[in-house]
């Protein structure tokens, strides 16, 4: 007795094997969330590192007489890049001398202060 190939197949109780599918959907699932928690963990550290120069840069405000509410109180536009410049990558000593002597000169010191 010979049986037909699609005829048999209704007949036959085979389970379905979803298993590879159930694998890879999870796998998938798995590499969606470390994907996110890898960018959510990125995102807290360039806000703390952004935290972390706004306070410097208060500090040196603070230290040059400029008040922490006022934006450029004591800092004019191209003094407060320069030391954003000088605060981004590894400190540099030569390079921080070279900048602050060229800001800070002879010329810093000889100017006429209002409040004295």
């Amino acid at each position: 007795v010979h049986y037909a190939r699609g005829s048999n197949a209704e007949n036959v109780l085979r389970r379905k094997d979803e298993s590879r599918r159930q694998k890879r959907l999870a796998r998938k699932e798995r590499k969606a969330e470390e994907r996110k928690a890898k960018e959510e963990q990125l995102r807290r550290l360039k806000n703390a590192r952004r935290e972390e120069l706004d306070e410097r840069l208060n500090q040196v405000k603070n230290v040059l007489g400029g008040e922490e509410g006022k934006p450029d109180a004591a800092l004019g536009g191209a003094e407060e890049e320069m030391i954003l410049k000088l605060m981004e990558g590894d400190y540099n000593p030569e390079k921080f001398e070279q900048v602050m002597n060229s800001v800070y000169g002879d010329d810093y010191y000889e100017k006429e202060d209002e409040a004295w």
